[in-house]
């Protein structure tokens, strides 16, 4: 599967796994352009995997968590 087949079959799915992170529609997109993004880079390793989707979907998680942990970072550095 090249990565526009995946891209063009996924995106929808993976969006709405994003609102359920973000609970944010437009943060929601903005993440998953971002995965998308970075497994276009990588897409040769991961279409090896045996399964991409689970790849990519953990990738997803991981950039929802990493912006969480900045913006609470950030929260926490400005409170007197």
């Amino acid at each position: 599967m090249t990565f526009e087949e995946y891209a063009f079959a996924r995106t929808s799915a993976l969006i709405r796994l994003a609102r359920l992170l973000t609970d944010d529609e437009h943060r929601a997109e903005d993440l998953v352009q971002e995965v998308l993004a970075r497994a276009y880079s990588r897409w040769g390793r991961i279409s090896r995997t045996n399964r991409p989707d689970a790849y990519v979907r953990r990738m997803l998680v991981n950039a929802h968590n990493s912006w969480w942990r900045r913006r609470s970072s950030r929260r926490s550095r400005s409170l007197p």
